[in-house]
């Protein structure tokens, strides 16, 4: 079957989008972790960013646990549950 292995084009463009997003994330829980500076940023902008983030990173971890492989309900669950703590921890601390 060809093509057997490879995400469709769709699916290959939904993950470069989301990986656009995640590197977004990342320069934020950054920037909100006072590891790198936060250019001008308000504060507040990185506080509710935060917030957003836990909360999104919740809901992932929930549509995680009702995956069909085991990877996702198992790995991927775990992955996201800590990124959930994480990011709270960031925004209770701000």
């Amino acid at each position: 079957m060809e093509g057997e292995g490879r995400l469709p084009t769709r699916y290959r463009a939904t993950s470069a989008v989301a990986a656009l997003a995640l590197s977004g994330v990342a320069w934020l829980v950054l920037a909100a972790g006072s590891v790198i500076g936060r250019g001008p940023t308000a504060e507040g902008v990185l506080t509710a960013a935060m917030w957003a983030a836990a909360t999104l990173f919740a809901l992932n971890t929930l549509r995680n646990l009702s995956g069909k492989h085991p990877v996702e309900r198992i790995g991927a669950t775990a992955l996201t549950a800590v990124l959930t703590a994480l990011c709270l921890v960031i925004a209770v601390g701000r």
